[in-house]
């Protein structure tokens, strides 16, 4: 029932006195209004000197009067005026802190924080002093008088199991208010909550020299000062604990009982028990005999101490709080002797919700089980809010409650608000009001928010449940000061839950935490199977869902999320077309994407003029966070410029505060817009990963789109990136591989095509792609950088030039030898005419040149650059350069291949012991040369050696670089070659089969890398007596070679030659002499007769000819050779 104003001092019935500030302060954050804001002040009679507050508890209107100081004499003055003031005043109740009995009546055990209501007082420092000691004056006149029948009455009531139990829940609830007003008042934790056995006194013990602490129960004032961790008061004199309910919940209880009250602050354990046990005293105060004679009155005080002499920390007002906290639980119960005004129709069920009812709920039983218990849990605060990511389903969970609440319990009221901004809000309650027909309330200037509030906080309005709709601002709902320095909120109009429950639907998980504290429930993703089930009940019809696994491919696309499910079953529905045309268009650019996610569509839980699109449903907190956080705002637009997963808290934008970063990203993950990663990157490069959701991600790049923003971001976010990419060195290569797809991402915009800094970013990629063995990728992107730049600077420009180097460089890995060839050439004679030989962007050309070479099978040029550019970085660089020992290897596997073994087993320990003294034998570049090494000791007949080492390098490469990276597969195929040697078969085939494989899908079918695997298979399926898998292998080997490389490339004649032993094998003699023919006319054409590979080709067909019975061409053949 609503409170209406006294109209004077005459209509206050309840008086609250306190002693202390502090017990004041916590008993005005149990206030439901206070007078003197709305200008009404009711002034005191002539001569009265109290101070007063006036306001509203529940269903009363209180006064509390400011006590001046402690004690029974300042109390009984402050009751008597007060008397005068409000002279129909029927309950005072004291409030405030006070020591406790550690146990009270029956054992019961009283902890720190809970609090006493008194049934009687006792004096106990009011008596006669005699030399044997004190006696209390105990005679009918002597002592304090019996309680009114009323109060008598009702505590009787309030003791009952019932009462006492909603006493403790309100306790609870009022309590977490007034510790979300006053911080300060937080529980002190358990840890501090220590009993001494009652005879150790609290003072100085030896090895401490103290002149006064000992002498006839003496405490100095340095220890009466000093709390018992600095004074060493021995934890082995602690009374042990039981370990009550209300200690290890940290809830406070309520006690009844006999309250000391005198003007002798109780300090004493011994004198402390004596008193409890000869007056059944459980706690002692100093104010409410001051007041008993003048009032009738009712202590209530939080227990802040033991009466000992042990000093506690920090209780005091955490005691204060559960008073108050205790003192409105009382009011709320207590009956008012006037009938409330208003009309009876408010005590029939109230239905206030906007929408009707949706037949066919599907999903979230499991939530919604749990959301029907805490709402109306008896013992909870019934204060409880639902949060989740905008879409996720929390309106229409809520709305499914409410109807199910309406069938279940019939005599609750329930009430809807839209809280997503204040006047939307103060529209309901004003509904909720005349509904309720609250006297007043069509009045234009009537508080409508305090008018609801005190009905619903009233018995009066029987049980309801509320449902605050969307309160997602923060602005609005989170504990600011305004301009005043006053500290408001909207929740400071919630009415007690005594009577009710409050459902709090909400993207922010600050607001949910803050209304509802401990109470939320978070709505997680649906599962794929919930996800169906919303799905196949939206469509019209079920069979236009046509193939389940496009179904099970789209609600993924979706993310399982609700609100993006019924938006896309609506679209088919109207559309007529099946789920296959949906995902088609969910491919398209992300324009047509966003424009499929506008479509609006049909919805019965919508509020009127309302967007309910997937593209569109979070613009408005995308405006909340730019609005209140601004660095939020910052982080949500560059993470929507860069790859939605494993988004590296570096690359966003730097902030100089670490707490307000930490803020900002608690605000994005708390709209569940981003997620944290639990593990963070690895490596030398320790970075935290979040990951953005992709339905969110869409929508805000389609926000920064609609602001004109997202060109200016991806160029912040480009420049950054830029500036943080590392070289691609195994060191950073945690930190690369992190940043990779970001870098991606961005560069694909077009909107900065054209931005200089993209191409600078496109060149270190390229870098990047090469090392990880993506060379297609690489040679795209030194691509578009080459021609960019000269497109800008020029064909001749440094940065061109050195843009064409990189790209001959990554052809040339690719497999196109022709065009990198071209590029290398060209790059290098411009860097020796301008910037010279020993330039380091000449020497890497010239290294690349003679890679180049070697893959041409010009071995002899590509040692003699090798050598050159080993030299010059030997005179420039010393030995233990990294490009040193990577030049070191690579002479050293020409020479091998050239077979000269023993120079090359020579140079290659050489760079072995380099690299595992610079790098360390787990770096790459130890590990391939342990691989040159071990291919060496294989050409020299060293199987044992080598396959050891093979094996460590691979097991090592493994781990290091990955199981598909080009150099694990590439050790792991000479390792093949070896066992084929070694006779171990099917080990060599079961390799070669599995890194195929890999290969096929990295690097492609054509590459030489693959090829390279397939002629070892073919050799060793030969060596199996496979030969039709090894023929056909063979040949496919000769086409790709033929068609990359060219026909008179060595490996294709190796090729050739090889499939020749193949047919041979087989004994197709004529189709062998064919290919050793061919195989002796290319190795003419390219190597001249002097070379040695030319050798072993015209032996062969001598001995397929004296084979084939022609004796005198095979004598020709055999001179030739012989010349």
């Amino acid at each position: 029932m609503p409170i209406t104003a006294p109209r004077d001092r005459y209509d206050f019935k309840v008086a609250l006195i306190c002693a202390l500030p502090l017990e004041a302060e916590c008993l005005q954050a149990v206030f439901d209004k206070f007078w003197e804001d709305d200008g009404r002040k009711y002034g005191k009679a002539a001569g009265d000197a109290n101070v007063y507050t006036t306001g509203v508890i529940g269903e009363h209107n209180v006064v509390l009067a400011h006590l001046p100081g402690m004690g029974t004499v300042s109390a009984a003055a402050v009751a008597g005026a007060l008397r005068v003031s409000f002279p129909n005043t029927k309950l005072a109740l004291v409030v405030g802190i006070c020591g406790g009995i550690p146990y009270g009546e029956n054992q019961e055990e009283i902890v720190l924080g809970d609090v006493i209501i008194s049934q009687a007082l006792v004096q106990y420092d009011f008596g006669r002093q005699y030399p044997g000691g004190f006696k209390r004056k105990t005679g009918v006149r002597d002592t304090l008088g019996r309680l009114s029948p009323e109060i008598q009455g009702n505590l009787a009531k309030l003791e009952t199991r019932r009462y006492k139990q909603r006493i403790r829940n309100n306790i609870a609830t009022f309590l977490q208010d007034i510790q979300r007003k006053l911080p300060g008042t937080n529980h002190p934790g358990l840890a501090n909550d220590v009993l001494y056995n009652s005879s150790y006194v609290h003072r100085h013990y030896p090895p401490t020299i103290c002149d006064e602490c000992g002498k006839d129960d003496e405490i100095c004032e340095v220890a009466l000062k000093t709390e018992c961790e600095q004074l060493g008061c021995e934890s082995s004199m602690r009374s042990t604990r039981t370990n009550s309910t209300s200690s290890t919940k940290e809830r406070p209880v309520a006690h009844f009982g006999i309250m000391g009250s005198g003007n002798t602050v109780m300090k004493s354990g011994q004198h402390r028990d004596r008193m409890a046990q000869a007056d059944e005293i459980i706690g002692f105060e100093m104010e409410g005999a001051g007041v008993w004679d003048y009032l009738p009155s009712i202590v209530v005080k939080g227990v802040c101490d033991y009466a000992d002499s042990h000093k506690r920390k920090g209780w005091q007002h955490y005691a204060a709080a559960t008073a108050a906290a205790c003192t409105k639980a009382l009011l709320v119960e207590w009956s008012v002797e006037d009938t409330p005004t208003g009309s009876d129709a408010s005590l029939n069920p109230v239905w206030h919700v906007p929408f009707d009812q949706i037949p066919g709920f599907v999903g979230r039983t499991d939530e919604l089980k749990r959301l029907q218990e805490r709402t109306f849990d008896p013992e909870g605060r019934r204060i409880v809010a639902l949060l989740g990511l905008g879409g996720i389903g929390k309106s229409r969970l809520a709305l499914e409650l409410l109807f199910r609440v309406k069938s279940e319990h019939s005599d609750y009221s329930v009430f809807w608000i839209q809280a997503s901004d204040q006047l939307t809000l103060e529209k309901d309650v004003r509904e909720i009001g005349k509904k309720l027909e609250i006297p007043g309330i069509e009045n234009d200037q009537a508080d409508v928010k305090t008018l609801v509030k005190q009905r619903l906080s009233s018995s009066a309005a029987g049980r309801w449940l509320l449902i605050l709709d969307n309160a997602d601002d923060e602005a609005l709902w989170v504990n600011k000061a305004n301009s005043e320095g006053r500290r408001s909120t909207l929740m400071d109009w919630f009415p007690s839950t005594a009577h009710g429950a409050i459902l709090i639907t909400t993207r922010s998980r600050r607001v949910a935490s803050y209304l509802a504290g401990r109470e939320v429930i978070e709505l997680a993703a649906m599962s794929a199977y919930q996800a169906r089930n919303i799905f196949m009940h939206t469509l019209e019809n079920p069979e236009m869902a046509g193939d389940q696994a496009a179904v099970s491919t789209l609600l993924d696309k979706l993310t399982f999320l609700p609100l993006a499910i019924v938006q896309a079953a609506s679209y088919i529905n109207m559309t007529q077309e099946t789920v296959k045309t949906y995902l088609e268009l969910m491919e398209e650019p992300e324009e047509e994407v966003i424009k499929l996610l506008s479509e609006d569509f049909g919805d019965q839980s919508r509020y009127a003029n309302a967007e309910n699109p997937v593209a569109t449903t979070w613009l408005i907190s995308f405006e909340q966070i730019r609005k209140n956080n601004s660095i939020a705002a910052q982080f949500l637009s560059s993470m929507a410029c860069l790859h939605e997963k494993n988004i590296p808290l570096s690359l966003l934008p730097k902030i100089d505060s670490k707490k307000d970063a930490v803020d900002a990203m608690a605000t994005l993950r708390g709209y569940s817009f981003v997620t944290k990663q639990t593990q963070q990157s690895g490596g030398d490069h320790s970075d935290v990963l979040y990951d953005m959701h992709r339905l969110v991600h869409l929508a805000a790049r389609n926000w920064l789109k609609m602001n004109a923003m997202l060109p200016d971001w991806t160029t912040t976010c480009i420049i950054r990136m830029r500036k943080l990419f590392p070289k691609t060195t195994h060191k950073h290569k945690s930190m690369w591989t992190i940043y990779l797809p970001h870098a991606q991402r961005l560069c694909r915009e077009t909107c900065v095509e054209d931005l200089i800094e993209r191409l600078r970013l496109l060149a270190k990629m390229g870098s990047s792609f090469r090392d990880e063995g993506k060379f297609d990728e690489s040679v795209e992107a030194y691509t578009a950088v080459a021609k960019w730049m000269e497109r800008r600077f020029g064909g001749s420009h440094a940065e061109t030039m050195m843009a064409y180097a990189h790209l001959g460089d990554a052809l040339t890995w690719q497999g196109n030898i022709s065009a990198a060839e071209v590029h290398l050439k060209k790059a290098f004679e411009w860097m020796v005419d301008t910037l010279g030989k020993e330039a380091s962007v000449t020497l890497s050309t010239m290294y690349s040149l003679a890679v180049l070479h070697n893959q041409k099978g010009e071995k002899k040029e590509a040692e003699k650059i090798y050598r050159e550019v080993l030299q010059i970085n030997l005179m420039a660089r010393g030995k233990n350069d990294g490009r040193t020992v990577t030049t070191m290897g690579n002479l050293a596997r020409v020479l091998e291949r050239r077979g000269e073994y023993l120079e090359a087993e020579k140079i290659q320990r050489e760079a072995l012991h380099l690299s595992e003294t610079n790098f360390g034998k787990n770096h790459p570049e130890t590990l391939v040369s342990i691989l040159n090494l071990a291919s060496t000791l294989k050409s020299q007949g060293d199987y044992l050696e080598s396959e050891q080492l093979f094996r460590a390098a691979i097991n090592t490469l493994e781990t290091v670089r990955g199981k598909s990276h080009h150099h694990t597969l590439t050790g792991k195929v000479q390792l093949a070659e070896l066992l084929c040697r070694t006779g171990n078969y099917t080990e060599a085939v079961n390799i070669c089969r599995d890194v195929l494989d890999l290969q096929e899908a990295t690097v492609g079918k054509s590459h030489r890398y693959t090829t390279n695997t397939m002629t070892c298979l073919a050799r060793v399926l030969t060596e199996q007596g496979n030969y039709s898998e090894a023929e056909s292998i063979c040949r496919e080997v000769v086409g790709l070679r033929g068609t990359t490389m060219g026909k008179n490339h060595p490996k294709t004649i190796r090729a050739v030659k090889c499939l020749a032993e193949i047919l041979t094998k087989q004994d197709k003699d004529s189709k062998a002499e064919s290919a050793q023919r061919e195989v002796l006319g290319l190795q003419a054409t390219t190597f001249g007769n002097q070379n040695h590979h030319r050798l072993s080709a015209p032996s062969n067909v001598t001995s397929l000819l004296s084979v084939q019975g022609e004796p005198s061409e095979a004598k020709t053949t055999s001179q030739s050779v012989r010349n």
